[in-house]
């Protein structure tokens, strides 16, 4: 960096300067997204058809944009706008193979964990469940009660994503016929009959889709409450307009110019941090289910 900035203007570089910043993060973005891919984290064979291959063409595609805005001087304003349509083009290219790539994740994650047939012959009485909001990385663990009620259930997912319960909600399950049967706030979860179903749908407002897997069943220590036991990522605060728009602000949050984090931050709020916080879910919770207990 001391080197190219010896002969480096700001001047000269501010037409071709935000594209190279661009498209410098779109190929950080591919070389991460293909990395976290060869983890193994997920079978290939459940990945989109190609992905590896419009991965590989959009990171030679960037590579080679780079190469070109490598200059001594400066590309004509023609040569400019040809770059921003083609930058333009493969991010949109990637957004649509990281959102299939995120589905097919989901649905991977959801096939191999253990579903608990629920129902009122249950003699278990306590579940272990995993929430996460579609079409994102956020996730959570946790262990409650049989005796959870859907509304309960709900003040649980709310303390997990650091909401504020500003926007109505509703539980469903999916039928056999592909229909959707709402939950009543009072029905608990242990008199659920599950009928092979592997999830509830958790609807809050008209932009957010959670997920509830129920898993294992838990044995719990005396005296025990429901509780947070592992999570992923800071969710979204309940104002932003949907999981694209907040992906969007999270790319401007860690790799965006300093006017792009300054946005993000104003949208995400001064306290977003992108992490999960377990012990401060877990306050939060304890306080929620304590005031529920005062109540009665």
């Amino acid at each position: 960096m001391n080197d190219f900035y010896k002969g480096y203007s700001l001047f000269l570089d501010q037409a071709a300067g935000p594209v190279r910043q661009r498209v410098a993060e779109l190929h950080t973005a591919v070389i991460d997204l293909s990395a976290r891919l060869q983890k193994g984290d997920i079978e290939p064979a459940w990945l989109p058809k190609h992905t590896f291959i419009v991965l590989s063409q959009i990171q030679g595609h960037t590579a080679a944009l780079l190469e070109d805005l490598a200059f001594d001087e400066a590309p004509d304003e023609g040569d400019i706008t040809a770059m921003e349509n083609s930058l333009d083009s493969m991010i949109d290219t990637y957004s649509e193979i990281k959102e299939l790539i995120n589905s097919a994740m989901d649905n991977f994650r959801r096939s191999n964990l253990t579903v608990i047939h629920g129902g009122r012959d249950s003699e278990q009485l306590w579940r272990m469940i995993q929430i996460n909001i579609s079409g994102l990385d956020v996730w959570r663990r946790a262990v409650i009660s049989h005796e959870c009620t859907i509304e309960e259930l709900h003040k649980l997912i709310q303390a997990g994503m650091g909401w504020k319960g500003v926007f109505r909600f509703r539980f469903y399950s999916e039928t056999p016929d592909g229909g959707k049967e709402y939950l009543h706030d009072k029905i608990k979860l242990g008199d659920i009959d599950f009928r092979g179903k592997k999830e509830l749908i958790y609807e809050y407002g008209t932009k957010w889709i959670v997920n509830v897997i129920i898993m294992s069943s838990y044995q719990p220590a005396k005296n025990e409450t429901a509780h947070f036991i592992a999570g992923e990522s800071a969710a979204p605060p309940e104002h932003i307009d949907g999981p694209r728009h907040f992906k969007k602000l999270i790319a401007y949050f860690e790799t965006g110019v300093n006017t792009e984090k300054q946005l993000a931050q104003r949208e995400l709020g001064a306290d977003f941090s992108g992490n999960f916080d377990l012990e401060s879910a877990n306050r939060t919770l304890l306080a929620v289910l304590q005031a529920e207990r005062n109540k009665e």
